[in-house]
């Protein structure tokens, strides 16, 4: 049997501000009606409105029985910019060290072989054969290309891979066309197909060929983390701990898997900020242990503030009277303010 659907209705601001109060009790003063105009409903109240309920009633839903100012909604979504700056820059500084870890490993086991390549270009080579057929010889920098890491109850292993095989070739094609600014089979490009990086086409433009130490500013985080993964296990123990400020000898099967893990946190929080998404909604999934400090995302959160030191204007300290329907939202929001008032210390 099909469920019947809820269609909810449109609403203009001054609907919403009735239903604001109707439905919330939250009063919005007339110099407040802005926000409403500057941001969508949903993501200007929906995250939030569990942090000003009083409890829930026999069917769940919340129920709101003291009045709210929208001033007191302003100060959470002040918080949640806050500290979705401060993620922005904190990214920003991971992206970049990891970018350059990673590819100065690459660069370095290109050298460092007994076919040196201190140009490091013969990757371009190496890919068309493999792409091509023309040898089942992996390219040096992923020699891991068939493999990846699972954990069960006996620990971490590592399997042949038969379900990323695609994703990984389009890596090592896009790396190609970075490249070359040609395809796979030597015809040209499409126009938007084409790198718009500076250093790219400075590079092209000199030597024909990109040096691999150049690629990374072409590639997405995703891609990066994927490669990071398709290097030999004595690389990537070596990047993971350069990444996480400890030795190579304390890195093992787990801390490769444990780092990988933090790096997909990473990168789907990338993916909120930069879309201007609340972030409260996203850590509430994420952070779902009954402490958030069991969390991955909170390790994932700590891992990003040992990169970089960052001062940022000064929040509101958050006050509220915690009951059954808002104490996790409490806990997540103080974690936010605390999170970004040592940072500005």
């Amino acid at each position: 049997m099909e469920m019947e659907r809820k269609y909810q209705e449109y609403k203009d601001i001054n609907e919403q501000v009735l239903y604001l109060y109707n439905s919330k009790k939250i009063i919005v003063d007339v110099e407040d009606r802005h926000y409403l105009e500057e941001r969508n409903y949903v993501s200007l109240v929906k995250p939030y409105k569990a942090f000003f309920s009083t409890g829930r009633n026999n069917k769940g839903k919340l129920v709101y029985k003291k009045e709210t100012n929208f001033k007191e909604v302003i100060k959470l979504v002040n918080l949640d910019d806050a500290y979705a700056k401060m993620l922005y820059e904190l990214i920003g500084v991971f992206e970049r060290k990891f970018k350059s870890v990673l590819f100065a490993e690459i660069c370095h086991n290109y050298v460092a072989c007994d076919n040196s390549d201190i140009y490091c270009v013969r990757y371009v080579d190496e890919i068309k054969r493999f792409i091509n057929d023309e040898t089942s010889e992996l390219p040096l920098f992923c020699p891991s290309f068939y493999c990846f890491y699972v954990k069960d109850k006996n620990g971490v292993k590592r399997l042949r891979d038969v379900f990323n095989i695609k994703r990984k070739k389009d890596i090592l094609i896009h790396m190609y066309k970075i490249a070359t600014n040609t395809n796979i089979d030597g015809s040209s490009l499409e126009e938007h197909e084409m790198s718009n990086n500076k250093l790219i086409k400075y590079y092209y433009e000199k030597q024909c060929e990109v040096p691999l130490w150049v690629i990374p500013n072409a590639l997405t985080l995703g891609e990066l983390q994927i490669l990071f993964m398709m290097l030999d296990e004595k690389s990537q123990k070596t990047v993971a701990a350069k990444m996480l400020k400890s030795s190579v000898e304390k890195m093992s099967a787990h801390s490769i898997l444990s780092f990988n893990g933090h790096i997909e946190k990473i990168r789907k929080l990338r993916n909120v900020v930069n879309h201007y998404e609340p972030l409260l909604p996203f850590l509430m999934d994420e952070m779902d242990t009954k402490k958030i400090e069991n969390s991955q995302l909170y390790n994932t959160l700590n891992l990003l503030h040992k990169t970089s030191d960052l001062t940022l204007p000064r929040i509101e300290e958050i006050n509220a009277k915690v009951n059954p329907s808002n104490s996790r939202i409490v806990r997540i929001l103080n974690m936010m303010y605390e999170n970004i008032s040592l940072t500005n210390k």
